[in-house]
């Protein structure tokens, strides 16, 4: 009879699956390791750039808290033009319903300033205008003549006659004449 000893295979089949638990649960441990390390690297990688997002936020509030203030400072420059603009065609409406003496005075009192020189007489028929008055100096009466032509209100300006004065020298007597005519406002519209 042929004897058979069936443990040793046992024995070395017991050995093998333990040696095969061992691996498995080696290799269950480095799975684990190696997956709590990824985790880790995760969370740190992710702790670092959440960081690095609050810090960005910051100063994106801060540039919206710059960007809000200048926004509303624009619309209140807005609103202050649209004011100014309101006011501005309220003036020319103004102006251009003003009637032609009280015009005429206007132009010809700004024309004189800072001159040294004095209106006598100041004669309008229909639109033909005569002033007579009384200069310090000729240049003075130039000056007054390029000021009334500097406006949109008078043309065809001549200075009809400059004298010295006989009884008081160093003053010259002068008479201009001039045409009045109807000034255009820009954006006067009734």
């Amino acid at each position: 009879m042929i004897t058979i000893n069936l443990l040793r295979n046992q024995r070395v089949n017991e050995r093998r699956r333990q040696r095969g638990l061992r691996i498995q649960a080696l290799a269950s441990v480095a799975v684990v390791a190696c997956a709590l390390g990824a985790c880790a690297y995760m969370w740190v990688s992710l702790d670092r750039d959440l960081d690095h997002w609050k810090v960005e936020k910051r100063a994106h509030q801060s540039r919206l808290e710059t960007l809000t203030k200048r926004v509303l400072q624009a619309e209140a420059l807005e609103k202050e033009i649209r004011v100014l603009i309101e006011k501005n065609r309220k003036i020319r409406k103004l102006l251009a319903q003003q009637k032609n003496p009280i015009r005429l005075l206007d132009h010809v009192s700004r024309s004189l300033d800072p001159l040294n020189l004095w209106l006598v007489d100041l004669q309008a028929e229909g639109s033909r205008v005569a002033l007579n008055g009384v200069a310090a100096t000729r240049q003075d009466i130039l000056e007054f003549t390029k000021n009334l032509g500097g406006t949109d209100f008078f043309h065809a300006i001549k200075i009809v006659e400059t004298r010295e004065e006989a009884n008081r020298p160093g003053l010259y007597r002068f008479t201009v004449t001039m045409v009045m005519e109807e000034p255009t406002y820009a954006g006067t519209h009734s």
